[in-house]
């Protein structure tokens, strides 16, 4: 029997980077920065919904003044009002009163070079079209056309759950071009998310290969970077290896 892992988690390191990048000097602050981590990225979803958000990167450090600092970066296919900076100015603030050390907040808005091959793009349309009651078939085979036109080399769509309002729960998959799962090489962006319709809940995954990746690979962040706790109890930033 085939063990299955997230192409996502598998990748990282290779040709995938993570999505929230810091050290924490202790097991208390790891675990306050984490549910921190998941407050910052459900409060950008909230409010960029109108931009369609695609990803969120959050980065924590020291700045060389000692002030600490949280850079999001949100990429939406969209940005429109978002990057003004009234509108900036005012959700820094308020992601500023979700942290608990009131850190410094940094917010970028970037836009999607190419929407069309996102797993999180399409993924939220195929919701979007099965909340609408549309044919399930149907919607597979004109999204991945889609994607496929977008430059893909390769997607799938798997969707489970009462399909049709049918007393009994089957899957239905719908694969076009190549998805080498177990190529690290490949670039295969996964993701999975809930359609919540009138006859049950439905989940869509997504897998989308845009080819081979023959970049740098990634690497962890540098030991120079990492903070620390002193012998008083103080946070220190380290320069050293």
């Amino acid at each position: 029997m085939g063990q299955k892992c997230n192409p996502n988690s598998v990748r990282l390191g290779f040709n995938k980077n993570w999505n929230s990048r810091w050290n924490a000097p202790d097991k208390k602050s790891a675990a306050k920065w984490i549910l921190e981590d998941e407050k910052i990225r459900k409060f950008i979803e909230k409010e960029c919904r109108d931009g369609v958000l695609a990803q969120v990167e959050i980065d924590r450090f020291i700045d060389p003044n000692g002030v600490w600092t949280i850079r999001v970066t949100a990429h939406l296919i969209e940005i429109g009002l978002y990057n003004l900076p009234e509108e900036k100015e005012r959700l820094e603030r308020l992601l500023r009163k979700l942290t608990y050390r009131k850190w410094e907040i940094i917010l970028e808005f970037l836009e999607l070079k190419n929407p069309g091959v996102s797993a999180i793009v399409i993924a939220n349309e195929v919701v979007e079209q099965l909340e609408d009651r549309a044919p399930i078939r149907l919607t597979m085979k004109r999204t991945i056309k889609k994607a496929m036109f977008s430059g893909a080399r390769g997607i799938r769509i798997k969707i489970s759950g009462r399909i049709n309002g049918a007393d009994m729960a089957r899957s239905e998959s719908c694969t076009e071009g190549e998805i080498p799962c177990s190529t690290l090489r490949a670039n295969i962006e996964y993701y999975y998310k809930i359609a919540r319709t009138t006859y049950g809940v439905l989940g869509v995954k997504v897998w989308i290969n845009r080819g081979l990746y023959f970049g740098n690979y990634f690497t962890p962040m540098p030991e120079k970077v990492r903070v620390y706790r002193d012998e008083t109890g103080r946070y220190l930033i380290s320069q050293g290896n």
